[in-house]
């Protein structure tokens, strides 16, 4: 059957006996609404489907008013101009309709059936539209290849490097016994994790002294500061001159039987600094704690006449995968 042009009016008239596509374009004169009534299903064929074209005039926000006996989905595109496809199978004395203007119209949220908190959108092998189940808590989206669909996973390793916090403000000491000098709070680093913590330390000149600097994990000094001793991890050596280093302690995962320190390489630079001065891997002074670390502290000792600085406190982690 050709399509048939309709007339735009208050209430349409269409034999769809004689045409089952039709074309209807709106017009100013009969406004923003205008009716498609239940006599027009009377010629209808049982099963049989219909297409109407809804064209907007260069106004726009026009739509289609169904009557009692055509249940619809789907809304009209009412920009200027755009057109919606109005699609309908007649049931007995009844019409399903289903309102398409995707070709026209961006799809809203509200267009969109309900669906799972967490779930993405996707599309099977087939082409057909799917969802990607929810995932774990910090796992990634990652492609499965062609012809599978994608799922959350674990991110991968690799030796990923990870700040989990620091303190970049300078303190000092003057005290001739072992004090709590720079703190990084509000951590949380699991026992399965190793850690790399960088700190500097200086001191100043007026004395031939020493001075040292220490850690303590959470509430556990594992390493305490001490002028000469080698449970420091960072000796300024005990010259009468202003020298700075840096440290880069290396603290493994803290496991059951397996809680003794970490190597520590300190790196000197400054005056007068003689290979002993630069420092060597501490003693063991407390088996490190097997529990989560929720701050990395600092210690520091100083020698009468010397004023003992830190800074740059850097804390990583590094990934177990």
């Amino acid at each position: 059957m050709a399509q048939l042009t309709l007339t735009d009016a208050a209430s349409l008239s269409w034999d769809i006996s004689l045409n089952d596509t039709a074309l209807l374009t709106a017009t100013v004169g009969v406004g923003n609404v205008r009716t498609l009534p239940n006599t027009i299903l009377t010629n209808g064929v049982n099963g049989q489907n219909y297409q109407l074209t809804f064209i907007q005039d260069s106004i726009g926000n026009r739509e289609i008013s169904f009557e009692s006996d055509y249940s619809v989905i789907g809304k009209f595109n009412k920009a200027a101009n755009a057109r919606t496809i109005i699609t309908f199978i007649v049931q007995g004395s009844k019409a399903d309709v289903v309102l398409s203007s995707l070709i026209d119209e961006k799809i809203e949220v509200s267009d969109l059936a309900d669906g799972t908190d967490g779930e993405l959108i996707t599309w099977d092998a087939a082409g057909v539209p799917a969802t990607v189940p929810v995932g774990t808590a910090t796992y990634v989206l990652t492609s499965n290849g062609v012809g599978t669909t994608p799922t959350f996973q674990a991110p991968g390793g690799g030796g990923a490097l990870v700040r989990a916090g620091g303190n970049l403000t300078e303190a000092t000491t003057t005290s001739t016994s072992a004090v709590d000098l720079l703190t990084s709070s509000a951590l949380s680093i699991a026992v399965d994790l190793p850690i790399q913590v960088l700190v500097s330390g200086r001191k100043t000149s007026g004395a031939t002294s020493s001075a040292g600097l220490g850690l303590k994990l959470n509430t556990t000094v594992v390493g305490e500061a001490h002028p000469t001793a080698t449970t420091s991890v960072l000796q300024l050596g005990s010259v009468n001159a202003a020298i700075s280093k840096s440290g880069t302690m290396w603290i493994p995962q803290r496991v059951t039987l397996y809680s003794g320190q970490g190597s520590i390489l300190g790196l000197a630079t400054g005056l007068g600094i003689s290979a002993a001065a630069v420092g060597t891997t501490p003693s063991k002074d407390t088996a490190l704690p097997l529990a989560v670390i929720t701050s990395i502290v600092i210690r520091g000792i100083s020698t009468s006449g010397v004023t003992l600085g830190a800074d740059e406190l850097n804390i990583y982690t590094y990934s177990t995968t």
